[in-house]
């Protein structure tokens, strides 16, 4: 959605207040324990599981209507928590797919998935959590990549699958890198992620129930550039007549820039204002237009 000041331009972006409504619902909330369950039904009308992970967050909302109940039932048989639930489209095949995150429930033994009364999908909690080390620290391999290398062991020798996240310079949101990993190391490209000075790497583990997770020594990133775009197409204006140029600037560590970071300029006018839409009177003849775009770093870049 973003556009690029170093060309292949879109004409669609986000406007400010979407964007940084969006972006508050994307940080991780501070919120409770929960489970995020996934997986599928079937054409035989079976229940299959993704791996479970734990994390904090905020639980769907309880449903009493749907098709299929999601169950959290303790040992003994007892029902912890409980939500109905219908299907989206998109598993393999013509089968369908569930996704919910659930409150974590102490004592949570299994996850049942019943189609009335009838059980199709269990997942039982095996008895030990996996554990998660940190082998080799962030090392950077060229200017724009790191790699990183972990290990992890589960005392019931279950399989483990591994998530990445990357944090920098915000302790309120994880961005994730790569999900159902089953190497222990991976090469992580910064070139599209934020930069600042305390960055970090998480690497959550899970058995297919249990989840374990560590996070990597801090390590600095280079800020980047805004993203810069002119939203006015060329057009042929009448002479006096008042013109509203438009544009917009996005910026990793940033976010949208606000209007004061914005500097409009005519290579025959020279300065035209400042601010994302500025309203000039252009003298006559033909203008190359550029708006210069200044994060809170001080990098700057411009579009034409």
């Amino acid at each position: 959605l973003m556009g690029n000041a170093l060309g292949g331009l879109q004409e669609t972006w986000v406007i400010p207040h979407t964007y940084n409504a969006l972006f508050d619902k994307l940080k991780d909330p501070p919120g409770e324990e929960i489970l995020i369950i996934q997986g599928g039904i079937l054409d035989d009308n079976t229940a299959e599981f993704l791996p479970i992970w734990q994390a904090e967050g905020y639980a769907d909302a309880i449903s009493e209507e749907g098709y299929y109940t999601l169950e959290l039932r303790s040992s003994d048989g007892d029902t912890l928590y409980q939500t109905k639930f219908s299907l989206d489209s998109g598993w393999p095949g013509d089968s369908a797919i569930f996704a919910h995150q659930v409150p974590f429930m102490p004592g949570t033994a299994s996850v049942v998935i019943l189609e009335g009364t009838q059980v199709i999908g269990k997942l039982d909690r095996s008895s030990y959590s996996p554990e998660v080390q940190i082998v080799s620290q962030p090392v950077f391999v060229d200017e724009t990549s790191v790699s990183i290398s972990w290990t992890g062991t589960d005392l019931d020798n279950d399989t483990l699958t591994y998530s990445l996240h990357y944090q920098c310079d915000d302790p309120t949101f994880w961005f994730t890198l790569a999900a159902d990993l089953t190497e222990t190391n991976y090469s992580i490209d910064l070139s599209g992620l934020p930069g600042g000075g305390s960055c970090k790497i998480r690497v959550m583990a899970s058995d297919g129930f249990n989840t374990a997770e560590t996070k990597s020594d801090s390590f600095g990133v280079q800020a980047k550039i805004p993203e810069v775009q002119i939203l006015n197409e060329e057009t042929v204006f009448p002479i006096g007549e008042q013109i509203f140029l438009d544009g917009l600037a996005f910026d990793l560590e940033d976010g949208i820039l606000p209007n004061e970071s914005l500097h409009w300029f005519s290579d025959v006018d020279g300065d035209l204002g400042i601010g994302r839409i500025v309203s000039v009177i252009l003298s006559p003849g033909i203008h190359n237009l550029s708006l210069q775009a200044r994060d809170a770093d001080g990098n700057s870049s411009i579009a034409q």
